[in-house]
């Protein structure tokens, strides 16, 4: 089975005058500092144009993308990355999941505007709820291989806060479920927030995941080897004596950009990075 994985597109859409009250938030600091200190994002819908064309033309099984598609959560941020990715990629073999910056408001996260916009792609084969299409853990089987998605997405009102938390809801859930579906394939954790920083540390507070070590023992209580990541804007492979974080950086970066290939086999995954200079 062949997929593929990338992350943190970060999709700007400047509001226009009648979208002008989406600033009155959280998303005003960010709109600043995207103007002044992350301007190479203005550049994300031509390299996420280039990406999908890439990953179509690929005949992969599914692909994943692992969070942060918008850059302040705009409604016609969530529009217009929709528009591009499932003009290239059958929505039904596609699975997102949000990031921080997908829920950069109360409002945002509250509403489930991430979740409604990619309802198609956000499906589980074995839902949690029956009415609650936003809940997590969620499970999709393609092949031999498992993807558990959580989300450790949440709304921060600090401006400088990036943090996530997977709850020990989900964490006791997860563990149901798999239980439950007693696969014997290979299972793949996907997660916004890394575990790792490309130096093989736990990421720094304010930016991952504040309950690094319980989703780092839950996975070593289940027998899970990949996690598959994004948040941190750098490309990087993670090897630990018992885990493989695959972090494919930001489909965002200006003049360097990709995604991870991976073909599955009975004895694991083999990943490669394909990688884009402008």
């Amino acid at each position: 089975m062949r997929f593929a994985h990338f992350s943190d597109c970060h999709i700007h859409v400047p509001p226009s005058i009648t979208d002008a009250h989406y600033l009155l938030s959280k998303r005003a600091s960010g709109y600043l500092n995207l103007l002044l200190r992350r301007r190479h994002l203005l550049q994300a819908e031509n390299n996420l144009y280039k990406l999908c064309r890439h990953i179509r033309s690929r005949n992969v099984d599914f692909v994943v993308f692992s969070g942060d598609i918008s850059a302040i959560a705009l409604p016609a941020e969530f529009l217009r990355a929709r528009e591009i990715i499932y003009n290239s990629i059958n929505p039904e073999s596609l699975l997102i999941i949000p990031g921080n910056h997908d829920y950069y408001t109360f409002f945002s996260q509250k509403t489930n505007a991430f979740e409604r916009c990619f309802s198609l792609s956000s499906k589980s084969d074995f839902p949690i709820s029956k009415t609650d299409f936003s809940a997590y853990p969620k499970i999709r089987i393609v092949g031999n291989v498992l993807f558990l998605a959580l989300n450790s997405a949440r709304f921060n009102p600090l401006f400088f806060d990036a943090s996530g938390r997977i709850s020990q809801d989900q964490l006791r859930k997860a563990s149901e479920l798999l239980d439950t579906v007693n696969h014997s394939g290979i299972t793949c954790l996907v997660l916004h927030h890394s575990l790792f920083l490309p130096c093989g540390r736990f990421d720094v507070p304010f930016h991952g995941l504040v309950n690094s070590r319980s989703v780092l023992r839950f996975c070593q209580t289940q027998g899970i080897h990949y996690i598959l990541s994004g948040h941190i804007h750098r490309v990087s492979i993670v090897q630990t004596r018992s885990i493989s974080q695959y972090n494919p950086g930001s489909a965002a970066q200006c003049g360097h950009f990709g995604y991870f290939l991976y073909e599955s086999s009975d004895s694991g995954l083999r990943a490669r990075f394909h990688s884009f200079f402008l």
